[in-house]
Protein backbone atom coordinates (compact mmCIF):
# COMPACT_ATOMS: atom_id res chain seq x y z
CA UNK A 1 0.00 0.00 0.00
CA UNK A 2 2.88 2.40 0.72
CA UNK A 3 3.98 2.02 -2.91
CA UNK A 4 0.82 3.78 -4.04
CA UNK A 5 1.56 6.96 -2.12
CA UNK A 6 3.23 9.81 -4.01
CA UNK A 7 6.74 10.83 -2.94
CA UNK A 8 8.55 14.11 -3.55
CA UNK A 9 12.33 14.38 -3.17
CA UNK A 10 14.46 17.49 -2.92
CA UNK A 11 18.24 17.75 -2.59
CA UNK A 12 19.46 15.34 0.13
CA UNK A 13 22.81 13.88 1.19
CA UNK A 14 24.26 10.75 -0.45
CA UNK A 15 23.21 8.38 2.34
CA UNK A 16 19.57 9.50 2.19
CA UNK A 17 19.62 9.48 -1.61
CA UNK A 18 20.80 5.85 -1.63
CA UNK A 19 17.93 4.94 0.67
CA UNK A 20 15.37 6.77 -1.48
CA UNK A 21 16.44 5.02 -4.71
CA UNK A 22 14.22 2.02 -3.89
CA UNK A 23 11.17 4.18 -4.60
CA UNK A 24 12.43 5.52 -7.93
CA UNK A 25 12.36 2.27 -9.97
CA UNK A 26 15.95 2.63 -11.16
CA UNK A 27 15.08 5.68 -13.29
CA UNK A 28 17.04 8.10 -11.09
CA UNK A 29 20.54 7.79 -9.66
CA UNK A 30 22.08 8.98 -6.40
CA UNK A 31 23.91 11.75 -8.27
CA UNK A 32 20.62 13.03 -9.70
CA UNK A 33 19.18 13.48 -6.22
CA UNK A 34 22.21 14.93 -4.45
CA UNK A 35 22.84 17.46 -7.23
CA UNK A 36 19.31 18.81 -7.45
CA UNK A 37 19.47 22.62 -7.57
CA UNK A 38 17.36 24.76 -5.27
CA UNK A 39 13.64 24.78 -6.04
CA UNK A 40 13.90 21.60 -8.18
CA UNK A 41 12.38 18.27 -7.12
CA UNK A 42 11.84 14.71 -8.28
CA UNK A 43 8.46 13.08 -7.68
CA UNK A 44 7.14 9.55 -7.94
CA UNK A 45 3.40 9.55 -8.50
CA UNK A 46 2.08 6.07 -9.11
CA UNK A 47 4.47 4.58 -11.63
CA UNK A 48 5.54 7.93 -13.12
CA UNK A 49 8.81 9.64 -12.18
CA UNK A 50 8.88 13.38 -12.96
CA UNK A 51 11.19 16.32 -12.34
CA UNK A 52 9.73 19.73 -11.71
CA UNK A 53 10.54 23.22 -10.51
CA UNK A 54 8.91 24.67 -7.42
CA UNK A 55 8.16 28.30 -6.77
CA UNK A 56 10.67 30.49 -5.02
CA UNK A 57 9.53 31.95 -1.67
CA UNK A 58 7.57 35.16 -2.02
CA UNK A 59 9.15 38.38 -0.87
CA UNK A 60 7.78 39.74 2.38
CA UNK A 61 4.83 41.95 1.63
CA UNK A 62 4.73 45.57 2.66
CA UNK A 63 3.06 46.76 4.76
CA UNK A 64 3.91 43.94 7.09
CA UNK A 65 1.44 43.28 9.92
CA UNK A 66 3.94 41.42 12.11
CA UNK A 67 4.06 44.04 14.89
CA UNK A 68 0.27 44.39 14.93
CA UNK A 69 -0.15 40.62 15.26
CA UNK A 70 2.37 40.48 18.12
CA UNK A 71 0.72 43.40 19.93
CA UNK A 72 -2.75 41.88 19.48
CA UNK A 73 -1.54 38.49 20.76
CA UNK A 74 0.05 40.10 23.81
CA UNK A 75 -3.14 41.98 24.56
CA UNK A 76 -5.29 38.85 24.30
CA UNK A 77 -3.06 36.12 25.74
CA UNK A 78 -0.27 37.71 27.77
CA UNK A 79 -0.41 37.69 31.56
CA UNK A 80 2.33 39.16 33.72
CA UNK A 81 4.54 36.49 35.27
CA UNK A 82 3.59 37.57 38.80
CA UNK A 83 -0.11 36.91 38.11
CA UNK A 84 0.68 33.50 36.60
CA UNK A 85 2.79 32.56 39.65
CA UNK A 86 -0.03 33.65 41.96
CA UNK A 87 -2.58 31.57 40.01
CA UNK A 88 -0.30 28.52 40.32
CA UNK A 89 0.03 29.07 44.08
CA UNK A 90 -3.74 29.36 44.37
CA UNK A 91 -4.22 26.07 42.52
CA UNK A 92 -1.83 24.29 44.87
CA UNK A 93 -3.75 25.41 47.96
CA UNK A 94 -7.20 24.45 46.71
CA UNK A 95 -6.38 20.73 46.85
CA UNK A 96 -5.70 20.96 50.60
CA UNK A 97 -9.27 22.13 51.30
CA UNK A 98 -12.05 19.81 52.37
CA UNK A 99 -14.64 19.04 49.68
CA UNK A 100 -18.15 20.37 50.12
CA UNK A 101 -20.71 20.08 47.33
CA UNK A 102 -22.01 23.32 45.94
CA UNK A 103 -25.65 24.01 46.74
CA UNK A 104 -25.80 26.67 44.03
CA UNK A 105 -25.72 23.98 41.36
CA UNK A 106 -28.60 22.05 42.91
CA UNK A 107 -30.73 25.18 43.19
CA UNK A 108 -30.30 26.04 39.51
CA UNK A 109 -30.69 22.46 38.31
CA UNK A 110 -33.63 21.66 36.06
CA UNK A 111 -34.08 18.23 37.72
CA UNK A 112 -35.64 19.52 40.92
CA UNK A 113 -35.94 22.59 43.04
CA UNK A 114 -33.17 22.57 45.66
CA UNK A 115 -32.59 18.81 45.68
CA UNK A 116 -29.39 16.93 45.00
CA UNK A 117 -30.07 13.94 42.80
CA UNK A 118 -28.36 10.64 43.65
CA UNK A 119 -26.82 9.08 40.54
CA UNK A 120 -26.96 5.35 39.97
CA UNK A 121 -25.08 3.31 37.40
CA UNK A 122 -25.98 0.08 35.65
CA UNK A 123 -23.69 -2.85 36.38
CA UNK A 124 -22.90 -5.08 33.42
Amino acid sequence: MADLLPSIFFNVNARDAAYLLKDLQGRVGVEDIIKLPKFRAIARIGTEIVRFDTRKPRAELEPNFRQQIIANSRQRYYRPAQKVRQAIRNRRTRWGQRYSPSTELAETSSHGAGTIEELTYDVF
